[in-house]
């Protein structure tokens, strides 16, 4: 995994920040924080994510897979005879 860093200077983000933002549950930023998909640091009693770190997730998330055809805005119209 690249290290996009946890830079001294990066503003850092809760996990409920993290789930409002990606639109996910509490839970489930934990589960990228803990398989390591969100790189985290322990402040205290709790975790902290750099900005960039999620950003990059974002960005890694939604890019879109080569080979993929985009689907049609609407279905085919079909004729009734």
């Amino acid at each position: 995994m690249e290290n996009v860093g946890l830079d001294a200077l990066d503003e850092l983000m809760t996990v409920p920040e993290i789930a409002t933002v990606l639109r996910v549950s509490k839970p489930t930023v934990w589960r990228l924080i803990y398989s390591g998909t969100l790189e985290s640091k322990k402040i205290g009693a709790s975790r902290r994510v750099a900005r960039s770190v999620v950003r990059a997730y974002m960005q890694r998330a939604t890019a879109p897979v080569s080979g993929m055809v985009p689907a049609a805005s609407e279905p085919p119209k079909t004729s009734v005879a």
